[in-house]
């Protein structure tokens, strides 16, 4: 790849824990409520709270709401009896996305989907919905449970995942090489 003029642009990990018992049970700010998801009242929502979180996302370009559902749907990810979403009133303040089963490994859970609203980043509904779907899972019979992650995220996320027990199982390296100038995909900070 160096010698076509590719350089190494970032990691991505996937990440993965083994659960040999509960996780912890998740502390909530008292303002924070778990709800069911309802299809006809909640997907614009849940679409509005995960493009939000998303913005400071490596590469973030917006994705409308049709193209999103359209993703969630072809890709079968559709399995919102293993969604959790964390409201705030009537705000979504944090959500995780859940399937089970992957092509290579039947028994996985996976997260497919992390976020939080930006106000409410350090108060704990991305943390609780994590340990909440751990949790959820674990009570399912689901003893690995794994998730992608970007290794340079801002938000601290990888630090999370790491508190809460998720360790690199694998890395995938993005080369990237200028053909000509463009935009810069690059987010090397939170915007305000």
């Amino acid at each position: 790849m160096r010698e076509m003029g590719f350089a190494v642009d970032r990691h991505s990990w996937q990440m993965k824990i083994v659960l040999d018992s509960p996780p912890p049970a998740p502390e909530w700010p008292k303002t924070i409520e778990l709800r069911p998801f309802d299809r006809r009242r909640h997907k614009r929502a849940l679409w509005a709270a995960d493009e939000g979180a998303f913005q400071d996302h490596y590469g973030y370009i917006p994705t409308s709401f049709d193209s999103w559902w359209d993703e969630i749907d072809d890709l079968g990810q559709y399995q919102p009896e293993h969604w959790y979403i964390a409201w705030d009133g009537d705000e979504i303040a944090g959500l995780c996305l859940c399937d089970l089963g992957r092509e290579d490994d039947p028994d996985l859970g996976w997260v497919n989907e992390l976020s939080v609203r930006r106000p409410l980043a350090q108060a704990g509904p991305r943390a609780g919905a994590l340990l909440h779907a751990l949790g959820e899972l674990y009570g399912k019979g689901i003893k690995k449970v794994g998730l992608n992650a970007d290794s340079q995220n801002l938000t601290g996320a990888i630090r999370l995942y790491e508190r809460a027990g998720m360790s690199p199982v694998r890395q995938f390296d993005l080369y990237v090489r200028e053909l000509r100038p463009a935009r810069d995909l690059r987010i090397t900070e939170l915007s305000v």
